[in-house]
């Protein structure tokens, strides 16, 4: 009998998504395609209307659950997990209120060294970076283009609840 090379089934993919653009989309996507389950954390939801985190927790747990269901993805799952202010115990908290997975996803070095230490497996998506949340709220504070750089179910979300202007109004710096 051959042994065959088993591909983890329960992905996770840990993020602010300050607001979902296309790039995390397109990690999400490749994600459902491949894993039986994909396990969407939301960091820092305990922090909003912030120039770097500008949406809630449960704003931008909407926002994703929309985005998902309106590509008909059904094996995704979405959790908000607060900062823990020790990186040291950042893990073991996320793997309390998570269902149990096998493989992390992940671009940003301090969440792969620490999940790593944590022994989980470590993979980098392999899309280019081509946009950043950063790059999003910049241009929506510019009055800038921004839609094309979300999935137009982000874009409807932060019109109808006229998300984008809380956006633009956060990062205006008053003090100047």
């Amino acid at each position: 009998m051959a042994m065959h090379a088993t591909i983890p089934k329960t992905a996770l993919y840990p993020g602010r998504f300050q607001p979902l653009h296309n790039g995390h989309a397109n990690v999400i996507r490749c994600l459902a395609a491949k894993y039986h389950r994909v396990i969407v954390t939301i960091s820092m939801s305990h922090l909003s209307h912030l120039p770097e985190n500008p949406l809630s927790g449960g704003e931008r747990y909407e926002m994703i659950t929309r985005f998902v269901k309106s590509e008909r993805i059904g094996n995704v799952e979405v959790i908000p997990v607060p900062y823990d202010s020790l990186l040291s115990t950042w893990v073991a908290f996320i793997k309390s209120i998570c269902p149990p997975f096998d493989i992390v996803y992940a671009r940003n070095p301090l969440i792969r060294t620490i999940f790593k230490d944590y022994g989980y497996a470590i993979e980098e998506h392999q899309f280019e970076r081509r946009i950043s949340g950063t790059a999003v709220r910049a241009a929506i504070s510019k009055s800038a283009e921004w839609e094309s750089m979300l999935p137009p179910s982000v874009v409807l979300f932060l019109k109808e609840r006229q998300l984008h202007q809380r956006i633009a109004e956060v990062s205006i710096d008053k003090n100047v």
